[in-house]
């Protein structure tokens, strides 16, 4: 088994936390919620570097949660 390195840029544990903190200010610090996000970067071999992160709106229902796929699509326009 070949053992892969990650490497994470520091703005991304940044914009990971800043995004954590918002939705907590949102929210209130006692409720529950989720943070879901996309990290960006490129794989060389045995290195994977994680550059970017996006914060991404989830549609919810009682059935299904799904990612909101144009916010998706607009993130992944900015990243190129």
């Amino acid at each position: 088994m070949e053992t892969k390195t990650l490497t994470i840029n520091p703005l991304v544990l940044f914009g990971i936390a800043d995004h954590f903190k918002r939705k907590r200010a949102e929210h209130g610090v006692s409720s529950t919620f989720r943070v879901v996000g996309a990290l960006y970067g490129t794989q060389d071999q045995s290195t994977i570097k994680a550059n970017i992160a996006c914060p991404l709106r989830l549609n919810e229902d009682e059935k299904s949660t799904v990612i909101d796929q144009k916010m998706l699509e607009y993130t992944l326009d900015q990243t190129n």
